[in-house]
């Protein structure tokens, strides 16, 4: 029993450990272009940060109940929930991923 329990307080700490990461993206050339998974990003944010507005937005009320922008930038697309970053995709050199 006194294992089992041991166990299980090391697997509820593994799994605050790996919510904890932070998973960013930035231009390798000017770090002020950047973004992290679950950052607040307003229209104003994303325009003052990358130049750029939303490539299509709308109003998702059949399954998440919640606004849905997406934004594309030059080798970087991510889209936000809510004015949240939610998920991010680059096929670019000009960005790099960090996981921290």
């Amino acid at each position: 029993m006194k294992y089992s329990l041991l166990f299980l307080a090391a697997l509820c700490l593994a799994q605050q450990a790996a919510n904890a990461q932070e998973v960013s993206v930035r231009m390798t050339d000017d770090a002020s272009k950047s973004i992290t998974l679950g950052e607040r990003m307003s229209p104003e944010t994303v325009w003052n940060r990358f130049g750029v507005y939303a490539a299509y937005s709308f109003d998702d009320t059949e399954y998440l109940y919640g606004h849905i922008d997406h934004y594309n930038t030059e080798g970087l697309g991510f889209t936000c929930f809510n004015s949240t970053v939610h998920s991010f995709a680059t096929d670019s050199k000009q960005y790099i991923v960090i996981i921290d």
